[in-house]
């Protein structure tokens, strides 16, 4: 079985399947945009504030950020 007989028996299911995919992308950005925004919000008059979301959102590897993305490190690459 060549790729596009593959495509052509299961388009309905890679049809839905792109879908869902897409669905969840957008949903993951509006919720990252979100998130993103409120933070901002409450962190825009307050310097310690701002300082620690510029630092937590520029180092993977800082203190903040790393028990939320325990796997993740800027060392792996």
């Amino acid at each position: 079985m060549n790729f596009l007989e593959y495509v052509a028996s299961r388009w309905q299911s890679l049809l839905v399947d792109s879908y869902q995919h897409a669905s969840m992308m957008v949903q993951c950005i509006v919720l990252a945009t979100i998130i993103g925004v409120l933070v901002g919000v409450v962190v825009y008059r307050s310097p310690a504030g701002a300082a620690i979301a510029t630092a937590a959102s520029s180092d993977p590897d800082h203190p903040v950020v790393r028990p939320v993305c325990p796997g993740w490190s800027s060392r792996a690459w």
